[in-house]
């Protein structure tokens, strides 16, 4: 029978704290000298690892719940088109073939999103009620490649107001990744799918380039921006349309952006 990978942990654990605390302890000094901080890699490699954790934020129709469709493959988060979708922030799970967890995305409401009589809670208080008990290791800040400078100073402040929350409630700043989403829709518009061409890729950097100058302006921890389209078309939990671009690489950079116990 096949041990899921949280039993695997606990007999890691397990096994390596034996040779810690019982054997180690009998070793010759010079030996144990060698030993332990074996061990202790092993434990750092092996037991006290932990998934990777982001949070998602942007304005309404940035694409945040696009994003994370993309990046599981799946419809794991309702699109709204017309109306404001998501109240609560909700953590999201991604797993691999093996079931094992790679990496919790926060899902959360957009900036400025949702009129007060369609949603109970504040901003401030979905935020408040998801980072309770965990917080992000980073902050996927999106916006449309439309709008990197419309109205981008508001959105910048809101997310000033997040990294500090986190700060107050964990001691810990996350670092900023700029994504610069929906970049299908630039022009030329007649170049909407992918690989796109030298006159889209063109006008794509230059979108991704200026939000990274708007954002190095206000923050010191920018880890960097990139461009992606995310569009999928689902039919009865199927993909019939896939239109995304430079997914797996976001997914590559965002895993190097990582404190070394995930």
């Amino acid at each position: 029978m096949t041990m899921n990978p949280d039993d695997q942990r606990l007999e890691f654990d397990q096994s390596l704290r034996m040779m810690r605390d019982r054997l180690v302890p009998k070793l010759p000094a010079n030996i144990k000298r060698k030993v332990l901080p074996e061990i202790e890699k092993l434990e750092d490699l092996l037991v006290d690892t932990r998934p990777p954790k982001f949070a998602i934020v942007g304005r309404r129709g940035a694409g945040k719940s696009t994003l994370i469709n993309a990046i599981f493959q799946d419809q794991v988060a309702d699109v709204g088109s017309v109306t404001a979708e998501t109240e609560r922030a909700s953590w999201h799970t991604y797993t691999d073939k093996t079931n094992e967890t790679i990496m919790e995305v926060l899902d959360t409401r957009g900036f400025g999103e949702g009129a007060s009589d369609r949603f109970q809670m504040s901003e401030e208080r979905t935020w408040e009620e998801a980072l309770a008990n965990k917080y992000p290791d980073a902050i996927l800040f999106l916006i449309k490649a439309k709008e990197v400078d419309s109205r981008i100073q508001e959105d910048i402040g809101q997310l000033k107001a997040l990294q500090q929350q986190i700060k107050e409630k964990h001691d810990y700043v996350p670092p900023i990744v700029g994504i610069v989403t929906q970049v299908d829709e630039l022009d030329p518009i007649y170049d909407h799918t992918p690989p796109f061409g030298d006159s889209k890729q063109r006008a794509i950097q230059q979108a991704t380039a200026h939000l990274e100058k708007l954002l190095a302006k206000q923050f010191n921890d920018i880890a960097g921006v990139l461009p992606v389209c995310a569009y999928l078309a689902f039919e009865n939990g199927r993909i019939v349309y896939d239109r995304r671009w430079n997914i797996h690489r976001l997914i590559d950079f965002l895993l190097e952006q990582l404190p070394n116990n995930t």
